[in-house]
């Protein structure tokens, strides 16, 4: 990851933004290889985690699952994490696995990593289709061919060599 930065110009006062899916250790290990960064967790990821959330509403409750997620989507883009989280474990109650109480503890373990109204300011996304769409593309349109297996010690430098080639580095790579 650093190396591919450095190929693309990272310096010491570069700010990197990332996107993800929520993982813990990816968000860690942006923190540790970049000093300068922003994280935000990827807005499809949020709304999936919200609607799961959702499924703990009371059925007859108002309102209802579609609404009240948009509304709380409202909520974090205004800054207002703490009161999203603060409701859900009033709704959630005293049950650990009840949906909602599982959304309070995913929000409150991602609390710094939902400023979108930041990230879009900059022009920065706030999604990571493109990402994923390149990881299609790029690296298991290699890695996952009829019959090919791949050892431990062989697949991150084959990795690195189709990601060379595909943010066009391979001519210079090789001269």
């Amino acid at each position: 990851m650093f190396a591919l930065a450095l190929l693309a110009g990272y310096g010491e006062n570069t700010w990197v933004h990332g996107v993800g899916d929520g993982a813990p250790w990816i968000a860690q290990q942006v923190a540790e290889v970049f000093p300068r960064q922003r994280y935000v967790l990827d807005r499809y990821h949020l709304l999936e985690n919200l609607h799961k959330g959702a499924m703990g509403l009371a059925a007859n409750s108002p309102p209802g699952a579609k609404e009240w997620v948009e509304e709380q989507i409202a909520r974090i883009d205004q800054g207002k994490v703490e009161e999203v989280i603060a409701e859900c474990g009033i709704r959630g109650g005293q049950k650990d696995e009840q949906p909602l109480n599982q959304l309070a503890r995913y929000l409150e373990n991602r609390k710094g990593q939902l400023d979108y109204a930041s990230a879009q300011e900059a022009g920065l996304p706030i999604g990571s289709g493109a990402v994923e769409g390149g990881h299609r593309h790029v690296i298991q349109a290699r890695l996952k061919l009829p019959g090919a297996w791949w050892k431990e010690e062989t697949i991150n430098p084959m990795l690195a060599l189709r990601t060379l080639r595909a943010n066009g580095g391979w001519t210079a790579f090789w001269n």
